[in-house]
């Protein structure tokens, strides 16, 4: 063979070399940046992880609180809610907006929806919050978390009179005005059952 073929050959090999090298450091290095990534990531789903476990530790320390809670506790603190001196003022000004025969249907819903009168968003808010009482206690009776016995000796009559007065007019107008067609539905189902005793 030619020297100059062999020198060039030579050179072509030690430049496919170098190349060789070059990239083999080169995909070490791609692979050093990645591993310190995956570390990174690694490091990163173990806080996670970590975070999740402590959520998970929260919560279970909250269910056993509210585990420790009996059914008879659970009806007598609504009995106190609704006892409390504060709230029995609050329902006493929503139910005569309610109830009050003299007022059509059409300026109650004027009074409730003012939005520039504090008094009168201060009335939506005493019957939201009267009705929505009766709503989350009926929740509670109906999936049996609460003692039913007791709501039955406390709750009967005061929960027919109030739901009779707000579905005169307030819960069928409440439902049309927000598509919710099942609002209050569980308050119903309690006052239905309160009804047969």
């Amino acid at each position: 063979m030619d020297p100059v073929v062999l020198s060039g050959w030579g050179i072509g090999t030690s430049v496919a070399t170098i190349l060789a090298a070059i990239i083999a450091a080169a995909t070490l290095v791609y692979i050093a940046i990645q591993a310190g990534a995956v570390k990174d990531q690694v490091i990163e789903m173990k806080e996670q992880a970590e975070r999740v476990r402590e959520q998970a530790e929260r919560v279970r320390e909250q269910t056993e609180v509210i585990r420790g809670q009996t059914k008879e506790n659970r009806a007598y603190e609504y009995m106190k809610r609704f006892n409390d001196p504060s709230f029995r003022l609050m329902a006493a000004a929503a139910i005569r907006l309610l109830e009050d025969p003299d007022v059509s249907e059409t300026e109650k819903w004027k009074t409730l929806e003012d939005k520039k009168s504090l008094e009168n968003v201060t009335l939506q808010a005493n019957v939201t919050n009267l009705l929505n009482f009766f709503e989350e206690l009926g929740v509670m009776y109906n999936k049996e978390l609460i003692d039913e016995g007791i709501i039955k000796e406390f709750f009967p009559t005061i929960s027919d009179v109030i739901y009779r007065y707000a579905n005169k007019w307030y819960i069928p107008g409440r439902r049309e005005r927000t598509g919710r067609k099942t609002i209050y539905k569980n308050w119903k189902r309690m006052n239905d059952d309160l009804k047969r005793i």
